[in-house]
C-alpha cells in the first residue's frame, strides 16, 4: 500500500474546499471581499464552536495562514507535482481517452490545476499540519470555510489523514470511498455552523447536489472552468461533498458522533457503501470483491507496454456509462457492482491504446443488465463497427478497420477489451479465462 498527498483518479481531492465557492459566489454581489487579519482573529472562536460541533477534542496546536490566489495555485501545482510523476499523469490521461470520458488531445493536468484554483477557497495540508485559506473570500463565508478546514486538521490528530486517507495506489475506488468518509464529516460541520444561528438543521436543507447544481447554474459566467469541465472532472469535484454528507449523515442517524467514531475504525472500502450505505451498516457489510486480473508483462508482445491498471468503483463506472447514456440507466445497470479491475496498455510505434477490463457482479442478472448498457454505449463509441456475434453466445466482437472491441459475459464476470488486434483479441481471450473474482484482502 503506497501512500500520497493527491490522487489522480481522485485528482480533485487534496483537501481544497470547493463548497466555499458556490457560498461565495452567492454572497458576492452585497459583499465586499475583507482583508486576512480579522479571519485570523477569529480562529479560535472558530475553533471553539467546531469542536463543540464536531464533539472532537483538539489534541494539539493547529497552525494556520491566509493565502493569496497565486500562493494557493503555487500550492496546488507543488502537490500535483509531489503526487504523480509527469509519465504518470500521462497513463491516466490516456485512460480515460480509452474509457471515452476525455478527448485525445485533452490537457488533463493543466485542466485540473485551473479548476482547483478556481473552486479551491481553503485547504488543510497533512504534511505542514497547517490550513490555508484564501484572502479573497468575504468574512461571512471565511468562517465555514474555516470550520470545514478545521475539522480537517482535527481529524488529523486523531485519525492521521496522511497515512490511512490517501491514495492506495492502483485503487481510485477506495481511495475515493475514504476521502468521501473525510469530506463529508467536514461538510456536516460546515453546515452545522451556517445552519445553527438560522434555527435550522440538516434536515433543513435541499440536497447539496441540487445545491450546488442551482449554484453552478447562477454562476456560470464566475466559474468558467468549471463550465468547460468534462463530465468526469466534474462529477469527480463533487462526489465526496455531496455522496460523503448523505454517507456521514446516514452514520449520525445510527448513533449521533459515536457512530461516525466507530466508522473511522473501519472505513468504508467501496463508492459502493458510500452510495447505499445500507451496505456499510449491514449486519454482515456488503464488501466488494477483488478481480484477479493481472495480465503477464510479456501478455502482449512488443511494442504493447502497460501502461496502467486500476479499480474504477461503482461510481467510476456510473459516469463512464453516462458518457454515453441517460443518467438514470447508467446509474441502475451499476447497482450490482461487486469488484472490478482494468489495466491499460500502449503499442509505442503506433500510440493505440489497448483497453483490457474484468467487472464482478452481484449476480448473473446484473452482469447481464450491465453488460447489455456497455453493449449500447459502445455502439455509440465505435459507430460504424460491425459486430458479430460470439460462437458460444457469450458476447459480441465489434470489427473497426484493424481493431478489435470484445465485450462478453461468464457468469457473473463481464469482459471488456478495447483497442485490440486480431490475434491480441484472441491471446487477451485466453487470459481472461482464468480470471476470477473473490474475497478482498484486508487493508
Amino acid at each position: 500500500m503506497r501512500h500520497r498527498p493527491l490522487h489522480c483518479s481522485s485528482w480533485l481531492i487534496v483537501g481544497v474546499t470547493v463548497l466555499g465557492v458556490w457560498l461565495y459566489g452567492l454572497a458576492r454581489p452585497a459583499m465586499a471581499e475583507e482583508p486576512a487579519q480579522p479571519l485570523l482573529t477569529a480562529f479560535e472562536e472558530v475553533l471553539q464552536h467546531v469542536i463543540t460541533l464536531r464533539r472532537l477534542p483538539v489534541q494539539g496546536p493547529i497552525q494556520r495562514a491566509v493565502r493569496t490566489r497565486e500562493a494557493i495555485r503555487a500550492a496546488v501545482l507543488t502537490l500535483a507535482q509531489e503526487a504523480l510523476s509527469p509519465d504518470e499523469w500521462e497513463a491516466e490521461r490516456k485512460s480515460m481517452v480509452q474509457w471515452g470520458l476525455l478527448a485525445p488531445d485533452f490537457r488533463l493536468k493543466e485542466f485540473v490545476l485551473d479548476l482547483l484554483t478556481e473552486q479551491a477557497a481553503g485547504y488543510y495540508d497533512p504534511k505542514q499540519r497547517t490550513f490555508f485559506i484564501a484572502d479573497w473570500l468575504p468574512q461571512l463565508v471565511q468562517k465555514p470555510v474555516m470550520a470545514h478546514e478545521l475539522v480537517h486538521a482535527i481529524q488529523d490528530q486523531h485519525y492521521d489523514l496522511q497515512r490511512n486517507f490517501d491514495l492506495v495506489k492502483d485503487h481510485s475506488d477506495l481511495t475515493l470511498a475514504r476521502k468521501a468518509l473525510i469530506e463529508g464529516d467536514a461538510t456536516a460541520v460546515m453546515l452545522m455552523y451556517l445552519l445553527e444561528p438560522m434555527g435550522l438543521t440538516m434536515d433543513d436543507m435541499p440536497d447539496l447536489h441540487t445545491l450546488i447544481q442551482a449554484g453552478g447554474a447562477l454562476l456560470g459566467d464566475q466559474f468558467q472552468v468549471y463550465a468547460k469541465a468534462p463530465l468526469i472532472l466534474r462529477q469527480q469535484l463533487v462526489f465526496p461533498y455531496v455522496h460523503g454528507l448523505r454517507f456521514v449523515k446516514a452514520a449520525l442517524e445510527r448513533g449521533g458522533w459515536e457512530s461516525l467514531q466507530r466508522v473511522y475504525q473501519q472505513p468504508p472500502v467501496s463508492t459502493s457503501q458510500i452510495l447505499h450505505p445500507e451496505q456499510y451498516f449491514a449486519a454482515a457489510p456488503v464488501l466488494p470483491q477483488e478481480v484477479t486480473l493481472q495480465l503477464p508483462d510479456d501478455a502482449l508482445p512488443p511494442p504493447w507496454k502497460k501502461l496502467r491498471r486500476d479499480v474504477l468503483g461503482e461510481f467510476l463506472l456510473s459516469v463512464i456509462l453516462q458518457q454515453f447514456l441517460p443518467e438514470e440507466e447508467a446509474r441502475q445497470s451499476v447497482v450490482g457492482w461487486r469488484g472490478d479491475r482494468y489495466e491499460l496498455f500502449e503499442q509505442g510505434e503506433t500510440g493505440h491504446l489497448l483497453l483490457v477490463s474484468v467487472t464482478a457482479w452481484n449476480s448473473v442478472s446484473e452482469a447481464q443488465q450491465f453488460a447489455q448498457s456497455y453493449g449500447k454505449l459502445l455502439a455509440l463509441k465505435y459507430p460504424g463497427g460491425t459486430r458479430h456475434d460470439l460462437e458460444d453466445k457469450s458476447g459480441h466482437l465489434w470489427h473497426q478497420a484493424s481493431r478489435r472491441v470484445l465485450l462478453r459475459q461468464r457468469d457473473r464476470l463481464v469482459h471488456i477489451v478495447e483497442g485490440a488486434s486480431a490475434e491480441d483479441v484472441t491471446r487477451v481471450q485466453t487470459l481472461l479465462d482464468g480470471v476470477t473474482a473473490g474475497p478482498t484482502p484486508a487493508r
